[in-house]
């Protein structure tokens, strides 16, 4: 059952070179792991490396970015009734 309650949050950032913290455009990100509900999904980075992933539920992600060029990057997170909105940046 669907509850729109609980698919509140959103989580956003971007995707960027550790050398000169350019933004990578077109990087994939997925939602990988035991995380609940977007799983199967990809987002794709903006032009400036920039995304945002709407409509979480409270829980733990596991969030993995791939660029070409670049290795790929995981990195986990708990979205938490205290804040609507995270931020979480990648540094490839």
């Amino acid at each position: 059952m669907y509850n729109n309650q609980s698919s509140k949050y959103s989580l956003r950032g971007q995707v960027r070179t550790k050398e000169k913290h350019k933004g990578i455009p077109n990087a994939a990100l997925s939602i990988v792991g035991d995380s609940p509900a977007h799983y199967d999904i990809a987002y794709i980075t903006n032009n400036n490396g920039e995304y945002n992933i709407r409509g979480l539920s409270r829980g733990q992600y596991t969030i993995q970015v791939n660029a070409e060029g670049y290795p790929p990057k995981r990195k986990h997170i708990v979205v938490k009734d205290i804040q609507a909105e995270q931020v979480l940046d990648f540094f490839l």
